[in-house]
């Protein structure tokens, strides 16, 4: 391979990247419920419309979707995938554990 050959291939990976990225991050967002609700209903808590407007502040989430998407993006590209909404445990945690299975039914 190239330097030639190795730039153009960098040169097409970045549009897609970033085409990924958006798409993860509008699917995300177009999910049919708030990660508030979730999180607040799964710990058997009230929806209190104070406490749920605090927790989107502290979760990023009354700010601009621009603005969360390139936190979301920086996090990413630092490895810090987030916390599940569900499960309240760090997403990268929760894929480690499933990767030797996934590689399991791929062999």
């Amino acid at each position: 391979m190239t330097l030639s050959d190795l730039v153009r291939r960098c040169a097409q990976f970045i549009p897609v990247f970033f085409g990924i990225t958006v798409l993860s991050f509008t699917l995300i967002h177009l999910a049919p419920s708030d990660p508030v609700s979730v999180r607040l209903s799964l710990g058997g808590i009230a929806v209190d419309p104070v406490t749920a407007a605090q927790m989107r502040t502290e979760m990023g989430l009354d700010r601009p979707l621009p603005i969360q998407y390139g936190d979301w993006l920086m996090r990413f590209l630092h490895g810090d995938m987030g916390i599940s909404y569900r499960s309240d445990r760090p997403v990268a945690t929760m894929l480690l554990q499933a990767l030797p299975y996934t590689l399991a039914i791929a062999a």
